[in-house]
């Protein structure tokens, strides 16, 4: 006789109605798990609509207000899991490129000592409530800012906060780089030091449909891009394209690592998810591909002379491939987050 569905192990999933949490939630129901997502509201019947909708859900996911700056929150939604997905985090990268903090000490108070000691205090929680894995979204973040760059781009690589700290009021990446690094290195001391088994998923740009009304960070960098304005990450004179390759990945890719990183016992350490490497103008001919955005004309490069001369940097993704996630092709992501895009009333 098979199991009942409250006899089956409750996975925790912070921020569930994010852009990449969402998924998360969605193929951890198609895989018969039970999911606790946590919520700022309850309220929002709208908002918590599309996820109540998934096939599986009625049955098996249940939601529950906390607040990842709150760790009085944390006790009730965790109770009772056997794992928890830590997806949310309270910093962004600002689109304009300007740097977020006037002052080294703004820059700490309102977005280092929140991701960190927020991410510090729910792995705590999770030791108390007797969680003993922790699947963490990280970030490109936490690996890819230096000066030089990394020769060599994979799971060894990380940031260097010295350099992110004397650019905090320079660029407007920087105080994300460094909040991302500071608040990766504490969960990896606190996981030990409580015995945790912890996991961390760092992703590049994260693409592709998404499951709620929600325009994450590199869904509007993409519009932003194809409109001339930069993305926030890599900025340019209007009308123009940023001479950089990114780094980028479908949202599907990413909850598949996650899931994967929590029904494997063998999975540990970071994960790069990273399918691809693309100059900005590619990306954005592979946006104009789409019928929707046909009318949008070709730009030229942001350097002395209208041509490429950003190198591509090498990279080792094969510990993604190694841990099984599905591989999306470029093109169908920027296809599918164009196609979502419309769908949700972000392209006018």
């Amino acid at each position: 006789m098979a199991p009942s569905t409250e006899d089956k192990p409750l996975v925790c999933v912070t921020g569930a109605t994010g852009f990449l949490a969402a998924h998360v939630v969605k193929q951890l129901l198609e895989k018969g798990h039970r999911v606790r997502g946590t919520v700022r509201s309850l309220e929002n019947a709208e908002k918590l609509a599309p996820l109540r909708a998934l096939p599986g859900a009625l049955d098996a996911l249940e939601f529950v207000k906390a607040d990842m700056t709150d760790p009085n929150s944390f006790e009730a939604a965790l109770r009772g899991c056997s794992a928890l997905i830590h997806t949310a985090t309270p910093v962004e990268v600002p689109l304009d490129g300007k740097p977020p903090a006037s002052t080294m000490e703004e820059a700490e108070m309102l977005h280092v000592r929140p991701a960190v000691d927020g991410t510090i205090a729910l792995l705590e929680a999770a030791a108390i409530a007797g969680i003993r894995k922790v699947i963490l979204t990280a970030s490109i973040a936490s690996m890819r800012y230096a000066d030089p760059p990394h020769a060599l781009f994979s799971e060894e690589s990380w940031s260097d906060e010295e350099y992110a700290r004397s650019q905090l009021l320079l660029q407007g990446n920087a105080c994300y780089a460094l909040v991302k690094t500071l608040q990766e290195r504490a969960a990896w001391r606190v996981a030990e030091e409580l015995g945790l088994k912890l996991v961390v998923i760092n992703p590049a740009l994260v693409i592709g449909p998404s499951l709620t009304p929600h325009l994450n960070f590199s869904l509007e960098a993409l519009i932003r891009l194809i409109k001339g304005e930069g993305t926030g990450l890599d900025l340019c004179q209007p009308g123009t394209l940023p001479d950089v390759h990114k780094g980028w990945v479908d949202v599907r890719e990413v909850s598949d690592a996650h899931v994967l990183a929590f029904e494997n016992d063998d999975a540990s350490g970071r994960y790069l998810l990273q399918s691809s490497i693309v100059h900005y103008v590619d990306v954005v001919s592979a946006m104009r591909e789409h019928p929707k955005l046909r009318h949008y004309p070709l730009l030229p490069i942001d350097s002395s002379d209208g041509a490429r001369h950003a190198m591509l940097q090498e990279m080792d993704n094969s510990k993604m491939k190694g841990l099984g996630v599905r591989t999306i092709p470029f093109a169908e992501s920027i296809s599918d987050s164009i196609d979502s895009l419309a769908a949700c009333g972000f392209l006018k």
